[in-house]
């Protein structure tokens, strides 16, 4: 049996949000950048079929991502992983997923481009224990944010 890893990507997805700490970041909002990415493992053979029983719709991922993202939060960080733990919850299939939040024109008083959730390597990763348990997270986790390496 051979096994195969998909990575399923939706890059630069591009929606308003009213996430932030002060009251005028949830009152007027701003634009954010998104970059999704999930990973599956099928055996070999298992993407023949050409059917939607062995992947992930990445059109009912999109709207997972944007149903999470219309909720307000005060951090990034909640945002990422409401979304992810969301999206664990829907597709079953899931392996990992790492996304990536860009926060565009950031009310800082200087000139800087984008805000990107940073946990070291860019991205928020969360991870189904049962496919190797080495620092990844149930799809249940407590609010407690490890990296998936």
């Amino acid at each position: 049996m051979t096994l195969s890893h998909v990575d399923i990507c939706l890059n630069d997805i591009k929606l308003y949000g009213y996430h932030g700490i002060t009251p005028e970041e949830q009152k007027v909002g701003s634009e954010f950048r998104i970059n999704l990415s999930m990973n599956v493992t099928a055996e070999s053979g298992d993407f023949d079929n050409d059917t939607m029983t062995k992947t992930t719709d990445y059109a009912a991922a999109y709207e997972v991502l944007r149903r999470e993202f219309s909720k307000t939060s005060a951090t990034l960080e909640n945002v990422a992983i409401r979304i992810l733990q969301a999206l664990f919850q829907r597709f079953a299939i899931l392996n990992n997923a790492e996304i990536e939040i860009h926060k565009l024109n950031p009310p800082l008083g200087a000139d800087c481009a984008t805000i990107t959730h940073d946990n070291d390597d860019k991205t928020v990763s969360l991870s189904d224990p049962h496919h190797d348990n080495n620092n990844r997270l149930p799809r249940d986790f407590p609010s407690k944010l490890k990296k998936d390496r």
